[in-house]
């Protein structure tokens, strides 16, 4: 779980993301598309959730070495991996 801090610090780098593709993109998107930016950013700050990081697809996750059950076979359990 983030905290309120680390919350705030990624909303405030998202406000300087959308500023910085303002400048640089002012011209080029339509205004509905900096709307939808900004909408975006205020969700953000609005609602202060964080959403639960996946495991990478076809990463083991930490446990045994060698051990295919993964993190419920760790090391106070006494468990030793196959040969």
């Amino acid at each position: 779980m983030l905290s309120l801090l680390e919350m705030s610090a990624y909303g405030g780098a998202m406000i300087l993301a959308v500023i910085l593709v303002r400048a640089l993109a002012i011209n080029r998107l339509p205004k509905a598309m900096f709307l939808a930016l900004w909408a975006l950013t205020l969700a953000r700050l609005a609602l202060p959730v964080s959403l639960p990081s996946l495991p990478a697809s076809g990463r083991r996750r930490a446990g045994c070495p060698g051990c295919r059950r993964g993190p419920e076979c760790l090391p106070p359990t006494g468990h030793r991996p196959p040969p």
